[in-house]
């Protein structure tokens, strides 16, 4: 049976032996903490919860001096002249249907509010915002409705409030933590990540004019803890050769290396020689951060070189 369908107004005669109260919350909310709640399915939860994965919450009071019988609890939406009941909220029916309430005494409805917009967003008539009164059918036939409430079906607002993907929540925060502190880092120390994100414009292989217009290579690194740096390559044999040393900015950690436009050349192959303190001497092969082509040797699978790319120079 559709857990929605089209239902005129129900013909019995109201009369208003309950309240309704109706609010968003957190798990084991405050407000409704002493009561015996009863948990749509799948709404129940052990362990404790993130406070911005929300609840929703149905109170029903009986104010009367009698004892009342719950028979039916249901939910009318209001976008319609003739209202769209919504049946089936996936409530465990021993615990609502002939349900004894006393003078004064409550129950109290909750779902996991992921879980309830879903279940809403199965009616084809909901609108956003969702509409809707609480409605009861008493044993005696006797129908009471609230007055009408709103709930944005726009939920979750983020994926941390879906219920399926709380069980991971460890692991996003953790994730963010890390963004937050490497943006954190990227600001202070670049100023915007924009200007981070646009490094390659600066740092690398670049052709420039000199002097003269006269076209000159710079190659600038950024490497804080190397205490010397040389540029190899097919030019060199691989070797170390002191007119391609950079020359280092001790403030901001860079090096850079200006040659003319003959000493390179489009396809060379290049890698760095760097030293430094936890090298103890030794120079270690590099290959260059903002490269713009970097090729794996065939026949060793391990290697992996550098290589000009500056096509338009052929």
């Amino acid at each position: 049976m559709s857990a929605c369908r089209w239902h005129p107004t129900i013909p019995h005669k109201s009369r208003m032996s309950i309240s309704f109260d109706f609010f968003s919350g957190v798990h084991r909310d405050p407000r409704v903490i002493s009561d015996d709640i009863v948990y749509g399915r799948g709404s129940f939860v052990t362990d404790s919860l993130p406070t911005d994965i929300e609840f929703v919450y149905f109170v029903i009071t009986n104010t009367s001096t009698n004892n009342i019988v719950l028979a039916d609890f249901f939910l009318e939406t209001g976008h319609s002249i003739t209202p769209y009941v919504i049946w089936d909220l996936d409530l465990p029916n021993e615990h609502v249907h002939n349900r004894l309430i006393t003078p004064s005494a409550r129950v109290v409805i909750g779902f996991l509010r992921d879980l309830f917009t879903r279940r809403v967003l199965r009616c084809a008539a909901v609108q956003e915002p969702f509409i809707f009164n609480i409605a009861c059918r008493l044993a005696d036939g006797a129908i009471c409705r609230s007055d009408k409430y709103e709930l944005s079906t726009k939920y979750p607002a983020n994926p941390l409030q879906d219920i399926d993907i709380s069980r991971y929540r460890h692991f996003f925060d953790r994730r963010i933590s890390i963004f937050d502190k490497e943006l954190s880092r990227i600001n202070e120390q670049y100023g915007t990540l924009s200007n981070y994100a646009n490094l390659h414009l600066t740092l690398g292989l670049h052709k420039f004019k000199g002097e003269g217009c006269t076209s000159l290579w710079q190659w600038r690194e950024w490497m804080p803890a190397a205490t010397n740096l040389w540029l190899v390559g097919s030019f060199t044999n691989f070797k170390i050769d002191d007119k391609f040393a950079f020359t280092k900015d001790i403030e901001t950690g860079i090096w850079q290396l200006d040659l003319p436009e003959n000493a390179l050349k489009h396809g060379d192959y290049v890698e760095l020689r760097a030293e430094s303190p936890s090298t103890n001497g030794e120079q270690v092969r590099r290959i260059p951060a903002f490269s713009k082509w970097v090729e794996q040797d065939k026949n060793v699978e391990e290697q992996w070189c550098a290589r000009v790319w500056s096509p338009d120079d052929v």
